[in-house]
């Protein structure tokens, strides 16, 4: 899926994601801004992000990993 045209300030998909994605080693390309605004308590298997050119100052990222 090409997101290269997506016009957004903060994120593709507002609100919190909770839940499963199984991408079947589909990709998502050219995304300029951050996908999901939260992610919790969310699994994301087998999905290819492209081609994304972040700019860290558009959005306010956070990243928690697991331990």
């Amino acid at each position: 899926i090409d997101l290269s045209n997506i016009e957004s300030t903060t994120t593709i998909i507002s609100g919190e994601f909770i839940g499963e994605i199984d991408g079947k080693n589909h990709s998502l390309k050219g995304n300029t801004v951050p996908i999901f605004h939260t992610i919790r308590y969310a699994k994301l298997t087998n999905l290819k992000l492209e081609g994304s050119n972040i700019n860290k100052n558009s959005a306010s990222i956070k990243r928690i990993s697991r331990k």
